[in-house]
């Protein structure tokens, strides 16, 4: 008989429960980034450690572990289909700035800069919360 190490058991726990947990429709998580964040005018613009699209017109940038900045942009400016792995954000003197700066994905073909219409500090924390709430963990 042969015993399942620990580690290849809780691994596969942990796998059949992310695939039996239904993802959120792009209105629900942009209703709950909405929620738990503040509009600014500008950020001091740090390197992002990741990115999710939102819809068609916003885009979440993970700045920490507990900070996101939700942009809203232009609508539908982005191609999220032909989207590459990177996106960059322009920003003058390390200030990023609502209605000046934009967003450009990076990746083969042309580049497409899209202006920013808003931005919101996002707590990430929070919304990690309220999922949690929701999914009962």
């Amino acid at each position: 008989m042969r015993i399942m190490p620990l580690s290849l058991l809780a691994a596969s726990v942990f796998l059949a429960s992310c695939a039996t947990t239904p993802r959120m429709s792009e209105s629900d998580e942009l209703a709950l980034y909405m929620s738990h964040s503040e509009p600014v005018q500008k950020v001091t613009y740090r390197e992002p450690i990741g990115w999710d699209d939102v819809g068609d017109s916003h885009v979440l940038l993970t700045i920490k572990p507990t900070e996101g900045w939700l942009l809203r942009l232009v609508p539908d400016c982005l191609d999220w289909s032909g989207s590459g792995p990177a996106l960059t954000v322009s920003n003058i003197a390390g200030v990023v700035t609502s209605g000046f700066d934009s967003v450009t994905r990076v990746g083969p073909g042309t580049q497409i800069g899209c202006r920013i219409q808003e931005i919101r500090v996002v707590d990430l924390g929070a919304v990690r919360d309220a999922r949690n709430a929701q999914s009962g963990t």
